[in-house]
């Protein structure tokens, strides 16, 4: 793998040039969809909450394929969001790794390949 040498001699992989990598950067697209989705289903649980109130009458009020909105939303969004969560653990963890054998190995910069 192409690696090069940024910041203090540390050397970073093709997709850290600014210390955020790959794994790193689908766990927070991951993690803000996650959270999207889950807002998307706490305004579709406010509204059919509200919605028979809103128009005055019981008609209105969620039934049939409407009660597939909750676990569609709250259960991808849930899903996503620890998933993401996961995939910016193991980026971090990486990260980390890299810099603790870069400090074991005297700190030295190497060229870029």
């Amino acid at each position: 793998m192409v690696q090069t040498v940024i910041r203090d001699g540390i050397p970073m992989g093709r997709f850290s040039r600014f210390g955020f990598s790959l794994p790193g950067a689908a766990g927070s697209l991951l993690c803000f969809l996650g959270a999207t989705s889950i807002g998307i289903g706490c305004y579709f649980a406010v509204w059919y909450a509200m919605c028979p109130s809103y128009y005055r009458t019981m008609a209105f009020a969620p039934s049939g394929t409407d009660w597939i909105v909750f676990p569609l939303f709250f259960g991808l969004g849930g899903l996503l969001w620890v998933i993401g969560s996961l995939h910016l653990k193991s980026s971090t963890d990486q990260a980390i790794a890299q810099a603790m054998r870069f400090l074991q190995e005297g700190g030295k910069a190497r060229k870029a390949k």
